[in-house]
């Protein structure tokens, strides 16, 4: 099975006990924490049926499924409580493109290389002959350049595929490095970006109140207070039920 084949298989592969979260309409975003976003969802099947929707987050992670997860699913598939949020089921999120020259091999990595940027020659890259491996090495030939033609169904701005086309172009001498990149015409069209502080100033309400409230008077645990009338102090504990803050995880 070739690269391509399996691209194809993956991407229409069924997973038979594992819906696709596609099923679920987003209403809105409800919450964020270190390891996930909580949506507030509906079926599209059921219209009035609304779920609260987890997304793990998986940008971080280098093992595999994060084990935080897999406590948290364990936990709420045993729990049954009123108060409890019941696990409904797992969903999964279709598989996305494909990385573009994903290679397995340093032979295949070029070749793909090629395919994409073109054959890379003494044409293109001057002084490339010079390098160690360049002679050894079995370079497509012939290859034309089809970066921005790969790309435009994906990236609808011109100025941005132009700048993606730039900072893949062969000869290290002519490519984009980050200045060059910065100073794109990419950056300076409109809109412009936009002062953080004045677009968080236009939002009245914000839905993402993460932090714990301050603890109300009296309910501080192990707290010291002074006793009317008298030098002396007593010591109340006033650890209870109450006494504990909320949290949101």
């Amino acid at each position: 099975m070739n690269t391509k084949q399996k691209e194809i298989y993956i991407e229409n592969f069924d997973f038979p006990y594992c819906d696709e979260s596609s099923k679920y309409e987003k209403v809105a975003k409800i919450g964020q924490g270190t390891f996930g976003e909580v949506f507030k969802a509906r079926d599209k099947k059921q219209v009035n049926k609304f779920v609260a929707m987890k997304k793990v987050l998986m940008d971080n992670e280098k093992e595999g499924f994060p084990i935080t997860a897999l406590r948290e699913i364990r936990i709420l598939q045993l729990l049954n409580h009123e108060n409890v949020v019941n696990l409904h089921e797992i969903c999964r999120t279709k598989a996305a493109q494909s990385p573009i020259m994903q290679g397995n091999t340093e032979q295949q990595q070029l070749t793909l290389i090629s395919q994409l940027c073109g054959s890379i020659t003494t044409e293109v890259w001057p002084g490339v002959e010079k390098l160690e491996l360049f002679n050894r090495m079995e370079l497509p030939k012939g290859q034309k350049r089809k970066v921005k033609d790969r790309l435009k169904p994906y990236v609808k701005d011109a100025a941005g595929c132009d700048l993606l086309d730039k900072l893949m172009i062969l000869d290290p001498s002519k490519r984009f490095d980050a200045d060059s990149a910065l100073n794109h015409d990419f950056f300076w069209q409109d809109p412009m970006p936009c002062d953080l502080g004045k677009m968080l100033a236009q939002h009245s309400q914000s839905m993402f109140e993460y932090l714990a409230p301050p603890r109300r008077p009296g309910h501080a645990r192990h707290g010291h207070h002074p006793v009317p009338g008298g030098g002396h102090t007593k010591s109340t504990n006033l650890t209870t039920d109450s006494g504990y803050q909320d949290r949101v995880f």
